[in-house]
């Protein structure tokens, strides 16, 4: 179990909070999703309208790309996560003295594991964080271990968008393509 008061160290800022979370707003889709994986969904007031996963998410008209600031304090959070800080949201909220977790977009799975370890702590699901990790680095390693020199000499290129927008070898999905051996052209 977590102790309270608890300070972490978040993106090289330490972030206090003051009490196990009951009253979460998310503004990041991924950190949506690992709120309710981890078991601390109950906890979750309100999320940005891009997430849409789960189902049973408390969807709201709060966004992420353009956070209104007096629309979240409105909410009476006891913590926010974001995954940018758009238009200085962070200081904003520590202003109005609601803690907030920056979680950017993870560039490696090992950037994933530690959000979700953090998630677990902060929300006092550690235990359940640890399992999700867990379960997460099993199936990895296996469908990993199936697809062992299949990749090796063969080239991919992943199209995100009908913009011909691509990702680069250096980014999260570049990382999971050269773990199987795939050359990103």
């Amino acid at each position: 179990n977590t102790a309270y008061p608890l300070t972490i160290n978040n993106n090289s800022k330490d972030v206090t909070i003051a009490a196990e979370p009951a009253a979460i707003i998310s503004l990041s889709p991924t950190a949506t999703e690992m709120l309710f994986a981890i078991g601390a969904g109950a906890q979750v007031i309100a999320v940005d309208d891009q997430s849409n996963y789960p189902a049973e998410a408390p969807i709201s008209e709060l966004s992420g790309y353009t956070p209104n600031v007096e629309a979240i304090v409105a909410k009476k959070p006891d913590l926010v996560i974001v995954s940018n800080d758009i238009n200085n949201l962070v200081a904003s909220l520590e202003a109005a003295t609601i803690p907030v977790l920056l979680e950017p977009a993870a560039v490696t799975i090992d950037d994933t594991y530690k959000q979700i370890t953090e998630l677990g702590e902060v929300t006092n699901h550690p235990t359940e964080a640890a399992s999700v990790n867990s379960d997460m680095q099993s199936k990895i390693a296996t469908a990993l271990d199936s697809a062992k020199g299949k990749g090796e000499g063969k080239s991919v290129y992943h199209e995100l968008d009908n913009t011909m927008y691509s990702v680069t070898s250096s980014t999260f999905v570049g990382s999971i393509y050269a773990a199987f051996g795939l050359t990103n052209i």
